[in-house]
């Protein structure tokens, strides 16, 4: 029988071990390759369009990111459609970042997060921003932290399944 269910590869995993278990040189190893892939992407945009009004530019292309908030994160996937992988060396950090919204947002923040794990198109309506189409609002995480960070972290976290989309590797 035919389908025509599909799901958009996408993985949120994190390392979880001591400090000096070798998560910061897995990660780097898996993401090196990506991080030079997207400065040769980001370069050749540079040059394309250094002479060119914001209006007038290519969209600019990302395979990463390391820090971003939901605003520009709905820039930058409506701009690269196969999504794009954040990695980040603290999970905490990331998690605390997702929480602390500005004007009150951390729960709209949240849903976002989530459903950054499923993909699929995602319409933004701003007054000030104007519409934006997000073609597919996916994103994979890769992360790091210790069994204390995560047991802390864990304690602090709604019920709303976001721990639990994590694929977890204990170093």
């Amino acid at each position: 029988a035919e389908s025509n269910w599909s799901v958009s590869a996408r993985q949120w995993s994190f390392l979880c071990g001591e400090p000096s278990a070798g998560k910061s040189p897995a990660i780097n190893a898996v993401m090196g390759h990506l991080k030079g892939m997207h400065i040769a992407l980001h370069a050749t945009w540079e040059m394309n369009n250094k002479d060119l009004k914001k209006e007038e530019r290519d969209p600019e292309p990302a395979l990463f990111t390391s820090d971003a908030n939901v605003p520009a994160l709905s820039e930058m996937l409506r701009a690269n459609p196969r999504g794009a992988i954040l990695q980040t060396s603290e999970f905490a950090s990331w998690i605390g970042a997702i929480d602390s919204g500005d004007k009150g947002d951390a729960a709209k923040n949240r849903g976002d997060w989530l459903q950054l794990r499923d993909g699929g198109a995602y319409q933004v309506n701003r007054i000030q921003r104007g519409s934006i189409l997000v073609p597919n609002w996916g994103m994979s995480v890769l992360a790091a932290c210790t069994p204390d960070g995560l047991a802390k972290q864990r304690k602090q976290m709604p019920e709303d399944g976001l721990i639990q989309r994590f694929v977890p590797c204990i170093l």
